[in-house]
Formats: C-alpha cells, structure tokens, sequence
C-alpha cells in the first residue's frame, strides 16, 4: 500500500438505499456489462434479476444446512467476494452486492456469538449475565464491515455497487421528559446499531443515493424510479462526493439510471472513464473450472 495521486479514471463505489421494492435491485442492470451480482445470504432481490442473461451473472445464497452457524456464512461470502473480484468467474465490470444490510447483520451476530438473531437485550455484558448484545459488538461489526467494504474498494474492479434497506432513525436524543416517538426521525440505511448507520456512509467513495418512485421534476405529470442524490429533511442517506463544478450540475433527483448519473460525473474536460462505463474493462483473470452457467443462480 502506498499513497497514489487518483486520475479522471477514478473508480466507482456507490451505495444506493431505499425501502424494500424500491428498484434498487432492477436498477443494478443499467451498470456496465459484465455484471456479476453477490446476492448476500438473507436478500431475495435476485428474483428481479435476470437468468441466461451473459451480462450478468448472480451468485444468490441458498442456505441447504441449517445448522450453518454465522461466522461460517460469513466466511463463505468473503471466499466468493475474492473470487469474483480476483475474476475467477470471469471478467467483471461491475461488482453488485445486493442486500448490504443482510450481511452486516450476518457480521452482527457471528462477533456476538448468535446473540443477535437470538434476540437478546442490548446492554453490557457480566460474568453472571453474558447471553447479551454487547453494545461494543457494534463498533466491532462496523469495522468488519467497513474491511470487507474496503477489499473490494481497493480492487481492479472499476465499478462496485451496493444496495441495502433504509429505515427511520432518530436525529437526535429524546429530551428529558420527552417520549421517544417525538423525536425527529429521518431515513438511514438499516444498519442497527449505534452509529453505524451513519458511519458507513463514507466508506462509499461516489457517494450514496436513496431509491424511490416519484417525480424528478415538480412540473412533471408522471412518476418514474428515481435516485436522490441530495440529503433532504427526511433522507440523510444521499450526497455525492465529486468536485463543486460537478456536483452542482447533477439535479437532485435522476433516473434510477446508472447511464443518467454516471454521466453527470464525467470529468468536465470529457474524454473516456470508467465513471460512466463507456469503456468496459476486463478484470484479469479467466473462468475457473468451477464457474457456474453463466446468469444462473448458485
């Protein structure tokens, strides 16, 4: 590792939020070609995606022994994360991983040793009381998460795509004497606990924008699949890291089109860049014996 003086040809990695049946899945297919897609073990979004399509192959999770504990499936989602993006199923443009939020509560529960997804109460853990949430568990998930984030960030792969549930989280401590429920709220990605919802956000060096249905323009008569790329009072999770100059010419909310936005940030001089795939690069590497059928479901 060392420092390096990054180029016009920056690679993307972008998180793209929203609540469920939002488009983010479908969305995924406007990425440049040859998509590969990791469905992460708990996300069902795959059924939107296509099968026999060469552009696009996904790995979606079918868990066939129950007894798999989390650490293991954990594990079996970095093994695949490394094949894909060291390109031992074949070339790839674009990495997908589907379903962020799936995974991290995978994390989640393997450094709590099943304590998460057996439900235990939140709060410090004793020597008579250990079946607990630890709350230093989530300090801990969130620096796995942002490791696996940064492998793939620091790949050859010149775009990587996330998507991942949003939900409402309070933007500040209740009051004294003030009930929970009057406490403003606004859309975070779903990441439970502490501050992680928050702090992941700046693992994504694009930046992050929040999947909806509505109209891109006030004038306009019809709604359509949008991406916003700026934060509002309700949604937090949404802001694009680019030069003022560019930045300020993307309209706060585009086509759920990655060939809408990627265009926006072309670097103002023009030219070819993988920011808007126009260019598709090959990653190294070559198929594997074990690469399954191309588009299929494994």
């Amino acid at each position: 590792m060392s420092f390096v003086t990054p180029t016009a040809n920056a690679r993307v990695r972008l998180l793209i939020t929203g609540e469920t049946g939002s488009g983010k899945t479908t969305s995924l297919l406007t990425f440049p070609a040859r998509r590969v897609v990791v469905s992460y073990p708990g996300e069902h979004g795959y059924g939107s995606l296509p099968v026999g399509d060469p552009d696009t192959l996904v790995f979606a999770w079918e868990e066939k022994d129950l007894q798999m504990d989390s650490t293991q499936v954990v594990d079996e989602v970095d093994r695949r994360t490394r094949e894909v993006i060291a390109g031992k199923h074949g070339p790839v443009h674009t990495f997908c991983g589907d379903g962020l939020h799936k995974f991290y509560e995978y994390i989640l529960d393997s450094l709590s040793g099943g304590n998460y997804f057996a439900g235990s109460p939140v709060q410090d853990e004793t020597k008579d009381n250990p079946d607990v949430l630890s709350p230093k568990v989530f300090g801990q998930a969130k620096r796995r998460l942002a490791r696996y984030l940064h492998e793939i960030g620091q790949s050859p792969v010149p775009i990587a795509v996330f998507t991942a549930w949003d939900n409402d989280k309070g933007t500040r401590k209740a009051l004294q004497g003030e009930h929970w429920s009057k406490v403003p709220t606004a859309k975070y990605p779903a990441f439970f606990g502490g501050t992680v919802a928050r702090d992941i956000l700046g693992e994504f060096t694009t930046g992050v924008v929040h999947s909806s249905r509505g109209r891109l323009k006030p004038t306009d008569t019809e709604a359509t699949w949008r991406w916003q790329t700026r934060p509002s009072a309700g949604i937090v999770a949404a802001a694009l890291k680019a030069p003022k100059e560019v930045a300020t010419l993307v309209p706060p909310y585009v086509a759920a089109d990655w060939g809408v936005l990627g265009k926006f940030l072309e670097p103002p001089s023009g030219g070819v860049s993988n920011v808007s795939g126009l260019a598709p690069q090959p990653s190294p590497g070559k198929p594997s014996s074990a690469t399954p059928a191309t588009g299929s479901r494994t």
